[in-house]
């Protein structure tokens, strides 16, 4: 069954060879490798006592990043390639009993971006810290975040852009924050939406033509909506999905110039897509992908590939299969 907690990392470097990031039950943080047979090797032990909670990213120099969480709560980030990994402490926990902190990575040109969700008087703080030139910053907190629902992406230009919801007391809002060109913080933040209903499931991906859009979920007392909005342009959001079922999983994808829209709900894929820039949609239809979805996070430096970093979803099929994509790795 599809499960977003349980995310699969795929990573190719430049010379389209594709790595597996993931934690398995008993060995911790692991990393595998597909062979030209499409056969998975075993995997690498990056660090034993890692838990289900972390994040991986590859660089433009085919170098691998993770951040994750370990068995005594603390927060540690490595790197490495060939085997020769390097690992060092990002923040040492108070609570040794782990929970989850919803981190993220993020690369840039010229640092190393962390988030993650911290607990303070029964309320949720994004926070953050980065590495420049080897120099690990001092925590950020950035704000309040209700259900510890927040994205976080990098545009072409390599700014990055932080999605989340919060609220005032009187309605819930998302919220648009881009960082500060000295990547100390974030500027203030843009309200894309506000409810009086619950906000999740975000997600966000950018077109070539480094246009942002952005999907989540609003739901209430027997209904359940997700809306969809490019902040490119000046057009309310709009819905791709309500019913008084609940919609799944949702989100994003951006391949070839198209924009996608997915979600996962009782084994199946549904799919909506917009070669406009999200000014029309298709109808929804089933994606015939067969069984065992599972939640990929991919990523590719090969110079053929035409697809935004990010979430989606596919299955282990001869390797590895990727739907919107029509390849099978």
């Amino acid at each position: 069954m599809y499960n977003p907690e349980n995310r699969q990392y795929i990573l190719k470097n430049s010379l389209g060879i594709s790595y597996h990031v993931y934690f398995e039950e008993g060995r911790g943080l692991c990393i595998r490798m597909l062979s030209d047979s499409k056969i998975w090797s075993r995997g690498y032990v990056l660090d034993k006592s890692a838990i289900n909670d972390f994040a991986a990213a590859l660089d433009k120099n085919d170098v691998f990043h993770f951040f994750y969480q370990t068995r005594d709560g603390s927060l540690n980030y490595g790197h490495g390639m060939h085997g020769q990994i390097e690992t060092r402490p990002v923040l040492n926990s108070r609570d040794p009993v782990p929970w989850t902190k919803h981190v993220s990575l993020i690369l840039l040109e010229k640092a190393t971006v962390f988030f993650y969700v911290l607990r303070y008087q029964s309320r949720h703080i994004i926070s953050m810290q980065t590495i420049q030139n080897g120099k690990l910053s001092r925590p950020v907190a950035i704000d309040y975040v209700e259900n510890a629902c927040y994205r976080s992406i990098a545009d072409h230009e390599g700014k990055c852009h932080l999605f989340y919801a919060g609220s005032d007391g009187l309605k819930n809002h998302l919220y648009h924050r881009t960082m500060k060109e000295d990547l100390t913080g974030f500027n203030p933040p843009e309200r894309i939406f506000s409810t009086e209903f619950s906000l999740g499931s975000v997600s966000a991906t950018c077109t070539g033509g480094n246009k942002i859009h952005v999907s989540f979920g609003v739901s209430g007392d027997g209904f359940y909506e997700i809306l969809y909005k490019n902040l490119a342009g000046d057009r309310e959001a709009i819905s791709l999905y309500k019913g008084e079922n609940a919609p799944g999983h949702s989100g994003l994808v951006c391949s070839g110039g198209t924009v996608y829209f997915f979600r996962a709900a009782d084994g199946n894929l549904y799919f909506r897509s917009s070669e406009n820039d999200g000014q029309d949609w298709t109808n929804e239809a089933p994606y015939p992908i067969g069984n065992n979805i599972v939640c990929f996070s991919y990523a590719s430096n090969h110079k053929d590939e035409n697809i935004f970093p990010g979430e989606i979803p596919g299955n282990f099929t001869r390797g590895y299969n990727l739907p919107f994509w029509n390849r099978t790795e």
